[in-house]
């Protein structure tokens, strides 16, 4: 299994917590963990488990994950999408405003 753990941190605190999950994945396959500015879209089209972790301020993600999250192209995350059983949602409440959050949930 190919996992792909993206993360934007302020101060460090959910860098740390994506390098921890990373770490607790590794026995199940390949995982990158990779700050989301530093994501090539093409990665997407081959992972099989995708996390994103983000600081909130006043209950928003940073600007670089919501971009982040906007400019994933609708086809990119099929064998993603095709995996998922249960999605669960923490915290970023503007998430499933976005077209992307609904698609992800059959």
């Amino acid at each position: 299994m190919k996992f792909l753990i993206v993360y934007d941190s302020n101060f460090g605190n959910t860098e740390k917590v994506a390098g921890a999950i990373g770490e607790a994945v590794t026995p199940l396959g390949e995982v990158k963990v990779l700050r989301v500015s530093k994501v090539n879209p093409s990665e997407l089209a081959s992972i099989d488990f995708l996390i994103v972790g983000s600081p909130t301020h006043a209950g928003r993600a940073t600007r670089a994950t919501k971009d982040f999250l906007k400019k994933i192209p609708a086809n990119a995350l099929e064998n993603v999408r095709r995996k998922i059983k249960a999605l669960e949602y923490v915290c970023c409440s503007e998430f499933w405003a976005m077209p992307l959050g609904a698609s992800l949930i059959d």
